[in-house]
């Protein structure tokens, strides 16, 4: 005979369990979600489902606790209801986003209240998402994975954007040092004094001949004075190297 009823939670796992799209934790690295919830059953039901969900999960039961965790763990996730004891969840998430080390962290509030005004100061505060309870493990996992790909696409953009910014000021650079190069020859060949600072010491290095092979051009400099070794310009690569 079945029991006339039966904890939610053991019934949320044997459905997780049973689901295609869950699978058990792999032994890879795994995102690490800090979980914070007061209420015992509700933190093991999240608990057990975002690990088997593939998650890593560090749960506590107040924000105080919370935010120390986040500054030492610097989690992937932070989840957490607004109504949790020291720190509620609403400074917690100012905190977190207000913090430099933790900023970038996204944060999602699990609430009972369903009030629009308690929604928009969960916003208001900085949450990146707000689920109203009864929320399902499985919405909380999609949620989660919406909120990575976001900030892998995020992390992906400013890295695109860094290296498009080193090639212009590499650029630029070779382009100066070329100009410089180009000054010295000029201004040798006219008879005046124009040096080139050597890459080792900063001594004047004093243009001496230019030469074409191959249909790349080369701008060749007396040695340094203080044996650092002798230069050349290498038009096709926009470097400035030293003869072996």
């Amino acid at each position: 005979m079945s029991p006339p009823f039966h904890n939610f939670a053991d019934s949320q796992a044997e459905r997780m369990l049973s689901s295609p799209h869950d699978q058990s934790p792999s032994a890879g690295a795994q995102p690490l979600v800090l979980l914070v919830e007061d209420d015992c059953d509700s933190r093991e039901m999240y608990a057990l489902g975002l690990e088997w969900a593939g998650f890593r999960v560090t749960s506590v039961g107040d924000g105080t606790a919370a935010l120390t965790q986040a500054m030492s763990l610097s989690p992937q996730v932070v989840v957490t209801d607004l109504h949790v004891p020291g720190l509620d969840g609403l400074e917690l998430c100012r905190r977190l986003k207000t913090t430099e080390s933790t900023a970038s962290i996204p944060v999602i509030a699990v609430t009972g209240a369903a009030r629009e005004g308690d929604v928009e100061l969960a916003r208001a505060a900085g949450f990146d998402r707000v689920l109203i309870k009864p929320c399902l493990p499985d919405a909380l996992r999609d949620t989660i994975h919406d909120l990575l790909a976001r900030s892998a696409r995020a992390r992906d953009t400013s890295t695109q954007a860094a290296a498009r910014s080193t090639r212009l000021r590499n650029r630029t650079s070779s382009l100066a040092v070329k100009s410089r190069v180009l000054q010295c020859r000029t201004a040798a060949m006219a008879g005046q004094a124009t040096t080139f600072p050597c890459p080792d010491c900063g001594s004047g290095l004093v243009w001496r001949d230019t030469q074409t092979v191959a249909g790349i051009q080369f701008d060749y400099f007396a040695p340094c004075e203080n044996r650092c070794g002798q230069y050349y310009f290498d038009h096709q690569r926009r470097r400035f190297m030293r003869l072996r």
